[in-house]
């Protein structure tokens, strides 16, 4: 009588030990959950704020080389074109 009261005692802590480890395991995937929601949340804002950094920078770039563009053709002196003498008889 003794065993099967030891074995009875024994599964019932068992069974009551799993339901503890599974409303643990439950409460850290929630945890675990808004955590990884965090981080995502993180990740996209580092992210639009580096694709932001980057256009700005291709942005200023792209000016940069108009402008460079613009005083080149304002410093090049004025050619007047000849007129074609090439009659095509050799």
């Amino acid at each position: 009588m003794r065993k099967q009261f030891l074995l009875l005692a024994g599964s019932a802590f068992l069974l009551l030990s799993c339901g503890t480890n599974y409303k643990q395991s439950n409460t850290e995937v929630i945890i675990d959950s808004t955590v990884n929601a965090r981080v995502a949340a993180r990740d996209a804002e580092n992210a639009r704020k580096n694709d932001s950094t980057i256009n700005a920078e291709a942005r200023l770039k792209a000016e940069a080389m108009q402008n460079e563009q613009q005083a080149t053709k304002a410093n090049k002196p004025a050619t007047t074109q000849l007129p074609n003498t090439d009659t095509g008889k050799h």
